[in-house]
């Protein structure tokens, strides 16, 4: 991996710092190899990139300059050609003390090419162990990824930070069923040990979809209990979350209306230093070490997730959720860990008079009018406390009051990784039931 150009970072901030509220010079070194198996090809590549970046924040707007061909030096030479502009909004960010030293999340060294087709070779041999009885297509990618990130900034800090990205995704194609898994670690050992249970997850709902009824018509919009399996549940506490992100609330005035959100039961943890989960960080994208903190407890909300912008506005501190490089730093998630109850899945299903248990994801969102939609990829039916059959639901709604309504928590954590914005996150999460949801 090339060298990092130290010097050229430090001469960089001290050329900016003069004149501006705050300053950083970055500089990203990423090489990666990926191979994918598809239905009538087989691929591999491999990918280096190097990338500096000046920013600065003055009067309360950020001001970056990118380029993976110039040094710090060419780069500077640019600055003039940044417009500045005010927003109305405080441009205080708040102070926070530098961080120094060289820090290591995962992988260190990246994977050969003949590691990463042993990779796939074990992925098509378990899809192909596993589907004897009903014969599927599939398609898989991997890739691996090391990463190398230099920082500076103007509050005097100087790190160095290595990190590891081992990334698989996993499609069961029958007729015009699709199943899907995707899942990241911050090293390859955690990953191998979850493909056959990605296969078998993804084998289980593509058979349930090839059975799957039509809903009955009498059921659309309709209320219903619903139980959703770790994916639904972790893509629903996501988007719980995103109500907590504070510049939402300065800029947009949305979403937080009152702070009992939750059930009782339900605690929510934003945790950056789970050493093998994907949203990891040692320090955020402006310079502020990462830190564990509660964000809803007992139901409630306690915390917000901030940038140095949001926490000086609300006299908050920040914790280490700013998510952007290229692009203005946000408030983001790292690894959301959801407090488990006492429920087995078992009797959450049994205590189920009529209902539905969603499994697999399509898609999830938050409307703007508090609205949280999921698209399961597969339903089943639950009558008196017996799965019955499975049908196909294109969507189901949960209204934010009936977050209040959640009477079930199991007691097993499941890992769910994803990608929001380009960055990295993950949930530890459980299964849930909801007392209602509406079923359109």
């Amino acid at each position: 991996m090339n060298s990092l150009d130290l010097s050229g970072a430090i001469k960089a901030v001290r050329a900016l710092e003069k004149n501006v509220d705050y300053c950083d010079a970055i500089q990203i070194y990423t090489k990666s190899i990926s191979c994918a198996y598809r239905f009538l090809s087989q691929e591999i590549s491999t990918y280096s990139d190097s990338t500096v970046y000046l920013r600065t924040w003055s009067n309360g707007v950020w001001s970056i300059l990118s380029s993976n061909v110039s040094n710090f030096t060419e780069l500077l030479k640019k600055k003039s050609t940044m417009r500045r502009y005010a927003t109305g909004h405080s441009g205080e960010m708040y102070k926070v003390h530098p961080v120094k030293g060289t820090f290591s999340l995962g992988d260190n060294e990246l994977m050969t090419e003949d590691e990463v087709l042993d990779i796939l070779k074990t992925c098509i041999n378990t899809i192909e162990s596993k589907s004897r009885t009903r014969k599927a297509s599939s398609e898989v990618s991997f890739t691996h990824t090391i990463s190398r990130k230099l920082v500076i900034n103007s509050d005097g800090s100087q790190y160095i930070e290595s990190r590891g990205l081992a990334e698989i995704a996993i499609y069961l194609i029958s007729g015009e069923h699709v199943a899907g898994e995707y899942s990241a670690f911050l090293s390859i050992d955690h990953l191998k040990d979850t493909i056959e249970d990605m296969v078998e997850g993804a084998l289980e709902r593509l058979r349930a979809m090839a059975t799957a009824r039509p809903l009955n018509p009498l059921l659309y919009n309709t209320k219903q209990s619903v139980i959703l399996d770790y994916m639904n549940s972790g893509a629903l506490f996501h988007e719980i979350v995103h109500m907590l992100e504070a510049d939402r609330i300065i800029l947009f005035k949305r979403y937080i209306r009152r702070t009992q959100v939750l059930s009782d039961e339900l605690t929510i943890i934003d945790d950056p230093t789970i050493t093998w989960a994907v949203g990891s960080m040692k320090v955020d994208d402006e310079g502020v070490l990462c830190r564990p903190k509660h964000l809803i407890e007992n139901g409630r909300i306690v915390n917000l997730l901030h940038t140095r912008w949001t926490a000086s506005v609300l006299n908050s501190e920040p914790m280490g959720n700013a998510r952007g490089i290229s692009v203005m730093p946000r408030p983001m998630q790292t690894n959301l860990v959801i407090r488990p109850g006492d429920w087995r899945l078992e009797e959450m299903i049994e205590e189920t008079r009529r209902g539905f248990i969603l499994e697999g994801l399509v898609k999830a969102e938050l409307h703007p009018d508090g609205v949280i939609v999921l698209e399961p990829e597969i339903a089943r039916v639950v009558e008196r406390g017996e799965i019955k059959n499975s049908v196909k639901i294109r969507r189901v709604l949960i209204p934010l009051k009936a977050l209040l309504d959640i009477d079930a928590v199991g007691k097993r954590l499941y890992y769910r990784a994803s990608i929001e914005k380009t960055f990295t996150i993950s949930e530890l999460t459980p299964y849930i039931r909801l007392s209602y949801a509406y079923i359109t």
